[in-house]
C-alpha cells in the first residue's frame, strides 16, 4: 500500500523515524546526505532532508530504504505492528530496520507517562518476526536498552 501523497526522496538510503522535534531535541541515530530525517513534530531548526509525518503513515513509495532506524518511537506509538508493516513497505527487498527501545527493566522504560508499550527482548522480537522480519544476530541487549535489527528477505 503506497500512502497518498507519497514523497519520492532521491538518492537517499536510510530513514531516521521519530529523530525529534519540539518535545524531544533533533536527535538523529545516523547523519548524512543520504539520510531522510522524519518526525511528527516539525523540529525547531531547519534541518535538510527533514518530513514531518505520522510514523504509521510513512509518506514514502515502497522499496525506497535500505535501512530505517527507529529509535527510542517504538514504545510511544499507538500501534507498533503497524509502524513494522508500513516500514516493511518503504525498504528495500534486503533492508534492515534497527530498533532502540528501554529494556522493561529499565526505569526509563516506565517513567515516561508518553510509553504506551513496554518491551523485553523477546517480545520485540516476536512483534518484528509476527510482521514479517528476520532477527539479524546483534550483541547491543542492554539492560538499560534493547537494541535489535530485523532484516527483511521479501
Amino acid at each position: 500500500m503506497v500512502a497518498h501523497n507519497s514523497i519520492h526522496v532521491k538518492n537517499s538510503h536510510k530513514l531516521d523515524i521519530g529523530c525529534g522535534g519540539r518535545k524531544y531535541f533533533f536527535n538523529p541515530r545516523v547523519q548524512g546526505e543520504d539520510v531522510v530525517y522524519a518526525d511528527i513534530e516539525a523540529p525547531t531548526r531547519r534541518i535538510h532532508n527533514f518530513v514531518r509525518c505520522d510514523a504509521h503513515y510513512l509518506p514514502f513509495r515502497e522499496n525506497v530504504f535500505s535501512e530505517i532506524y527507529a529509535s527510542h518511537i517504538i514504545e510511544h506509538l499507538n500501534n507498533p505492528a503497524k509502524f513494522l508493516m508500513r516500514c516493511k513497505e518503504v525498504l528495500s527487498r534486503t533492508g534492515r530496520i534497527h530498533i532502540l527501545t528501554p529494556n522493561w527493566i529499565s526505569r526509563a522504560a516506565w517513567a515516561d507517562q508518553s510509553h504506551k508499550w513496554v518491551f523485553n527482548v523477546v517480545t520485540l522480537a516476536l512483534l518484528l518476526i509476527r510482521t514479517g522480519y528476520l532477527l539479524f544476530p546483534t550483541r547491543y541487549i542492554l539492560l538499560r536498552r534493547l537494541y535489535v535489527i530485523g532484516v527483511l528477505r521479501k
